[in-house]
């Protein structure tokens, strides 16, 4: 059985639902979903699509209350404060799980994936690291902006798809650490609690695998190399599956086929 948390809010409930869906659709093991919300019942008639899948062991629904937080930077933004709500998951996600795997709602799962997590979570604590995430910047003339504007080394990670070492993550009590850290640099925050994340870690992270956050659009591969070549497809940025125009692109078909049949309608 694997562990796998989601952090969402009600403007993300259809697009969590089809990546749960897809997990479980090329899964060989029961999961465990557990799911941070702003609004738990806002999901229920949703969660009925999926509740009787072989390969879900249980739904674990959970209300966000950390709103005393300064949320930074999310004013005209294309995201909520949704995506901070990993930062506490300290104080909801019950701490006898040892390791949890981090799952944004705008991915989805294209290959079995247990095995290869598997492996991963062994290195991952065999090395006693936080996380494992996948390096989207390594520091250079093109962008060492990015370096200068945190202070931070010579890596930059996406934090989409993160396997989690909770064991380590409750001990050092890291959400005190990560709410520290963005009040140090809220000034220069630009990618919300990614920034936070980058900056408190600075590079000090393991290595994911790069089928296990694959990123679809502007690239020129097929898509036949996507369906062989990856895991977790990740639709990160503004443009998705479901907007005007992400939906053009030849690789949403992925999306479009989960959402189609979890759903049973044309997205």
């Amino acid at each position: 059985m694997q562990d796998i948390l989601y952090c969402f809010d009600t403007n993300y409930n259809e697009q969590a639902l089809t990546s749960i869906y897809s997990l479980l659709e090329n899964s060989n093991k029961k999961l465990n979903i557990h799911i941070l919300h702003n609004d738990p019942k806002s999901l229920s008639k949703s969660i009925e699509l999926v509740n009787g899948h072989e390969k879900l062991k249980k739904i674990n629904l959970y209300m966000f209350k950390n709103d005393d937080y300064n949320f930074p930077k999310i004013d005209g933004s294309h995201v909520s404060k949704a995506t901070y709500f990993r930062m506490f998951i300290e104080d909801y996600i019950d701490s006898e799980i040892k390791n949890i795997l981090y799952i944004d709602p705008d991915v989805v799962c294209l290959n079995q994936f247990n095995e290869t997590v598997e492996q991963l979570t062994e290195d991952l604590n065999f090395q006693n690291k936080l996380i494992s995430v996948k390096t989207e910047h390594i520091k250079s003339r093109h962008n060492k902006n990015i370096f200068e504007r945190l202070k931070i080394s010579n890596k930059y990670f996406n934090a989409g798809i993160m396997l989690i070492n909770y064991e380590k993550w409750n001990q050092s009590k890291i959400k005190h650490l990560l709410v520290e850290t963005s009040k140090e640099i809220e000034d220069h925050i630009v990618y919300w609690d990614q920034d936070v994340m980058n900056k408190y870690l600075d590079g000090e992270y393991l290595e994911l695998p790069v089928q296990l956050n694959q990123h679809p659009f502007n690239f020129k591969n097929s898509e036949e190399y996507y369906a062989k070549n990856t895991i977790f497809l990740h639709y990160s940025g503004k443009n998705k599956p479901w907007n005007k125009k992400g939906f053009k692109d030849k690789n949403s078909v992925f999306y479009k086929k989960f959402y189609e049949e979890v759903f049973k309608k044309k997205l």
